[in-house]
């Protein structure tokens, strides 16, 4: 296989990849309100089990609902990021791939949050988009790191 045989492989997978975890972000804001309440009652349950804390209506359990809720976003949008960084490194002009993959990330942040607005007890937060976003920005951080690390190690051997 030629070199740009192999590019073209990268290329492929990287946006096949990117374009696989946006179907599942989009899946997931398209679950109503009750299925999504119920996924993050889950791992509520999990938090439950493992403090002792048993899950009656109080304070704390809004707040770790809320905390749950949240990092389920910036989780995502994490991933999305790097996927997003990742497949730009290929196709973007050099040293912009960060600036696109940010772009591309509120774009669809800003989409989603639109998309939530018209399924049935969800709702459109801006809040969420800056959380989204700061999860992306982790994300494409975390790829710049870590193939700043890749290319050293490998410019050693």
């Amino acid at each position: 296989m030629t070199k740009n045989e192999n590019i073209k492989i990268r290329i492929i997978i990287s946006y096949s990849l990117l374009v696989f975890w946006a179907v599942v972000i989009f899946l997931f804001s398209a679950k109503d309100a009750d299925a999504s309440t119920e996924q993050s009652n889950i791992i509520l349950q999990i938090i439950s089990r493992i403090t002792g804390i048993t899950m009656q209506e109080n304070a704390f359990w809004a707040v770790m609902e809320t905390i749950v809720r949240k990092l389920a976003h910036l989780s995502i949008y994490l991933v999305l990021g790097f996927l997003a960084t990742n497949a730009l490194r290929y196709t973007a002009v050099s040293r912009k791939e960060f600036k696109y993959a940010l772009i591309i990330c509120v774009l669809y942040a800003i989409s989603d949050e639109v998309h939530q607005y018209f399924v049935p007890g969800r709702a459109c937060r801006f809040y969420d988009v800056i959380v989204d976003t700061f999860g992306a920005c982790i994300g494409i951080s975390m790829f710049s790191v870590i193939r700043k690390h890749y290319l050293k190690l490998f410019k050693r051997s």
